[in-house]
């Protein structure tokens, strides 16, 4: 049996044993730790049993005294476990999963020709590298190239002789039309003319009939005249008859002795001269009078005869109006049709032109197969012709691929696709090498076998980092929104139900969890932390319920 003082030693040591027991097997199987932890146990048990009975008061005492030291022991850190932790609050986890897929060029073509013929010459080789048009095989020397190659020529030349009637018919047309076109000008010019010399007609009527009238009216002023002059006259003579009389009588009652008489001889004589002329004048103002009656006849029958002839005139004028304006509507529907039989004419031979630039295009396409093109630029991957031997429509001979942009396909479940969408970036590995890749389009079904929905995805590969047809990595990354996921590791399972050691004011304690979708090295938490909680990050199944822990810096 071991010493009173030894068990008492031991006692004392008991409260700090266990953590130093479990820092000790931390790096000893589990089975070893657990044995050793049994015997310690049963020996403290025993010797402290027989220590208790056979202490005496003063060793209880400084047993207790002892006891209060081991314990404060126990707090120091430098005894305590040192545990890397998973903070919900400051941490979010970025979720990674990766699928496999091959990647393939985005752009592949399987030349195939469109007729049969020999190859002629094989004018590239696989691993070339080509542009759109570039040449790759040349057939002929069989009877379709050659058909092809004759009905080339002969559309050809079909359409050049088109083209050159189609100038001789433009000419003939267009002469047409400008004689149209001039016999139309020369039509209006004469209704111009005519119209123009109506007006000038009117215009010198109305000049003409003016001046009849005015001449009519001075003729009517001068016969007015007349008629007043020659009442003056007859009341001048009358008056100068009346003096004459008078001075006659005076003198034939004078005595032929008086002195008066030689001047009243005087006066009778100059009344006498001017009744003379009075009388004269009158005579002269009746003969105008006269003539001015003739010349008012002569000039109302002038205005009658010029009207007259105005009227005739005019009824001329409006018929030679009438017949330049028919002969010029009759030269505007000449014109007309001449433009309309023109543009028939030429829509005919451009008609035929199209038709034969038709066919010079479809010969020329037939005749072109005969050159086996590459489709895309790209390098050249396959050839399967050989010189000198015949091939068929619809038969592979070359296959040319643009391997700078890669297209990829993965199948996810139904969870990893909540973390996928369109546009994301991604890594494509490939050996040591990677590349960036991004989503181009996620079906919004599932796929009738394995229920998984397809993402397609397209890689810019203009280095050639990724050998097309390569089976590569696809490595999906996204950040959790709104869920709380915690690192796989730090679950402990316990038969059905799970488990995480919260670490709160250096303590640890076991809470139980709903888990739902694995993700990578993550799980989803659905119940139990509310993303606030301090976690240990990997799961110890020694460290227990209020174990005391020290939180390792990052």
């Amino acid at each position: 049996m071991p010493s009173q003082d030894l068990l008492l030693t031991i006692c004392q040591l008991m409260p700090i044993i266990p953590p130093i027991l479990f820092n000790f097997s931390s790096n000893m199987s589990k089975k070893i730790a657990i044995f050793l932890l049994g015997i310690l146990t049963l020996t403290i048990l025993s010797g402290c049993a027989i220590t208790d009975i056979f202490s005496k008061p003063k060793k209880i005492a400084r047993f207790v005294t002892d006891q209060k030291i081991a314990r404060a022991a126990t707090i120091d850190e430098s005894n305590l476990k040192t545990v890397e932790v998973f903070n919900l609050s400051k941490e979010t986890p970025t979720l990674f999963f990766t699928k496999s897929a091959i990647a393939e060029s985005k752009e592949i073509a399987y030349i195939v020709p469109q007729t049969s013929g020999k190859v002629v010459k094989i004018n590239t080789e696989v691993g070339d590298k080509v542009n759109k048009g570039t040449l790759l095989i040349t057939l002929g020397n069989s009877l379709a190239t050659d058909v092809a190659d004759i009905q080339y020529q002969s559309a050809i030349k079909a359409l050049g002789i088109a083209t050159n009637s189609e100038t001789i018919t433009n000419n003939t047309t267009r002469k047409s039309v400008q004689t149209a076109a001039l016999g139309a000008k020369m039509a209006y010019e004469s209704y111009q003319t005519a119209i123009k010399s109506q007006n000038n007609a009117e215009n010198i009527y109305d000049e003409q009939y003016d001046n009849a009238k005015d001449g009519k009216n001075d003729i009517k002023d001068g016969k007015q005249a007349a008629e007043d002059g020659i009442e003056k006259l007859e009341s001048t003579i009358s008056e100068l008859e009346n003096q004459k009389a008078i001075l006659t009588d005076t003198l034939s009652k004078l005595d032929p002795l008086d002195t008066s008489r030689e001047e009243i001889s005087k006066s009778l004589e100059e009344i006498e001269a001017i009744l003379i002329k009075a009388k004269e004048q009158k005579v002269t103002l009746e003969t105008a009078l006269e003539a001015a009656d003739n010349g008012l006849d002569q000039a109302k029958n002038g205005l009658d005869l010029l009207e007259v002839s105005f009227e005739a005139q005019q009824d001329q004028l409006e018929f030679a109006v009438f017949a330049a304006e028919l002969q010029y509507e009759i030269a505007i529907n000449q014109f007309e049709i001449a433009a309309n039989a023109a543009e028939l004419q030429n829509l005919g031979v451009q008609t035929q032109i199209l038709q034969l630039d038709s066919a010079v295009k479809i010969a020329e396409l037939s005749n072109e197969q005969k050159y086996i093109k590459s489709p895309i630029k790209g390098y050249v991957t396959d050839i399967q012709a050989t010189e000198n031997n015949l091939i068929a429509p619809g038969q592979m001979v070359a296959k040319v691929e643009d391997p700078s942009t890669l297209s990829l396909k993965v199948n996810l479940n139904d969870e990893e696709a909540q973390f996928v969408t369109q546009g994301q970036k991604l890594t494509i590995q490939y050996g040591s090498k990677s590349i960036e890749g991004k989503v181009i389009s996620i079906s919004p079904s599932f796929s009738d076998t394995g229920k998984k929905i397809s993402v397609k995805i397209e890689a810019e590969n203009k280095n050639l980092i990724v050998t097309p047809g390569a089976l590569v990595k696809v490595e999906f990354s996204s950040k959790t929104q709104n869920r709380i996921f915690i690192p796989l590791n730090s679950l402990r399972n316990n038969d059905t139900q799970q488990f995480v050691t919260v670490i709160k004011n250096n303590k640890a304690t076991l809470q139980n969890i709903k888990i739902g979708e694995i993700v990578g090295d993550y799980v989803e938490v659905l119940a139990g932390l509310n993303g606030t909680e301090t976690i240990l990050k990997t799961a110890d199944n020694f460290l227990n319920e209020g174990d005391s822990v020290t939180i390792q810096t990052k």
